[in-house]
């Protein structure tokens, strides 16, 4: 039987959505995901502020230029949302539950019109090399940090490996040294 993590990854292709929230796969209800683009902060901020003053948009207002450029009319709980995490912002567009009918949203993403304002409102359009970044994520994003701390344990792991090496090499070549200088 699969894990949780295999049947539900902590991220997934955008063509490759989700089954809807709380849907039983395998006995195991579905977990809650968004469909996300991935943006770091100054990147959002430069989109946004297209065609405005320079340094307009800030971490402090971006929200305020997000909900200005909304032009969906679309029900509250479908209205797209940028969450900071680490060190990124996960450009919301929707979750996997049963009002978003994400499914179909998905297989007509070009001209869906949800996508469509979301990528407008979110400063997307202003930049294509996000497209890229487009993905499903599971929810909440905590894992996200968890997995950025976790790499920079690894680094640290193998940085301190290294210095032990280092060290265990050195101690070698002043045994070494001794030992010639001991034989003169």
């Amino acid at each position: 039987m699969p894990t949780e993590r295999e049947l539900f990854p902590l991220r997934k292709p955008v063509d490759d959505p989700p089954p809807r929230h709380m849907s039983l796969i395998d006995g195991q209800p579905t977990p809650l995901y968004v469909l996300a683009w991935v943006c770091p902060p100054q990147k959002l901020f430069d989109n946004l502020e297209k065609g405005l003053p320079d340094g307009t948009v800030t971490d402090s207002n971006f929200r305020d230029y997000v909900s200005d450029k909304w032009d969906g009319d679309f029900p509250y709980e479908l209205e797209p949302m940028p969450m900071y995490a680490g060190g990124n912002y996960y450009l919301i567009v929707m979750f996997n539950k049963r009002s978003a009918n994400h499914i179909r949203r998905i297989r007509e993403r070009d001209t869906d019109p949800l996508i469509q304002a979301a990528r407008v409102a979110m400063g997307v359009d202003n930049d294509p090399s996000l497209e890229a970044t487009l993905q499903w994520f599971r929810f909440p994003l905590r894992w996200v940090l968890m997995e950025k701390n976790m790499k920079k344990i690894r680094e640290m792991d193998e940085r301190l490996a290294a210095l032990k090496k280092q060290e265990s090499m050195d101690e070698a070549r002043a045994d070494d040294t001794t030992a010639t200088v001991t034989l003169v």
